[in-house]
């Protein structure tokens, strides 16, 4: 089987971000999927520069970001990758600033305004999201992503987690305290099967 790369865009380890994308991770490895892991908040990048290197007419850059910097061993292991699994919380309405620099350098290392982009199309792509937002929110985003992906790789599907458990802890910090029991409840009740559909997904990217 082919190579997954999981990225993670969120910043907290281990929790609901990470854990989905675990889950996304074994069901990939459960089809024979080679499958590497990458946490963004463990690297020093930012987003496209504009330089222009993968643009330059004529040269052999042309589909590679050539920005020296902590992404760019993540966008060289993407190269041979069958797939990708990108994963991100939401914040106000959107994926976190990391992740959003990941997707310039991957969307504009490929761009060609004068004819088709520097890709052949082949790369899948999964995506996970979580937030404390209702389920209509995820849907919005997960559209929108979608048709980005779409314009140069094989979207082929997403799952979130909603109305997730924000804290152990919600007296120690400045959060809705009257939400705590319900996000509990349901983090008991439906997070496990979040995490089987992440595992689903896994599959999926690897299959398809």
């Amino acid at each position: 089987m082919g190579k997954i790369v999981v990225v993670d865009a969120g910043p907290r380890e281990g929790w609901n971000t990470a854990q989905m994308l675990e889950a996304a991770a074994r069901g990939a490895a459960e089809t024979g999927a080679r499958v590497e892991m990458v946490r963004l908040y463990d690297l020093d990048f930012k987003g496209c520069r504009s330089c222009f290197g993968c643009m330059r007419k004529g040269s052999e850059h042309n589909g590679h970001c050539v920005w020296p910097d902590g992404l760019k061993p993540v966008l060289q292991s993407i190269d041979d990758a069958d797939g990708i699994i990108v994963g991100s919380p939401v914040y106000f309405g959107d994926v976190t600033s990391e992740c959003r620099a990941f997707i310039e350098r991957l969307m504009f290392q490929v761009l060609n305004y004068e004819g088709p982009a520097f890709c052949d199309g082949h790369l899948k792509v999964g995506c996970v999201y979580t937030m404390n937002a209702p389920e209509a929110y995820a849907v919005q985003i997960a559209q929108r992503y979608a048709r980005l992906y779409d314009m140069f790789y094989r979207y082929i599907g997403d799952v979130s987690a909603t109305e997730t458990l924000q804290a152990n802890h919600y007296d120690r910090n400045y959060l809705d305290a009257g939400l705590e029991v319900a996000r509990r409840e349901r983090r008991e009740r439906h997070f496990p099967l979040d995490l089987l559909r992440a595992r689903e997904l896994g599959r999926m990217v690897a299959l398809a």
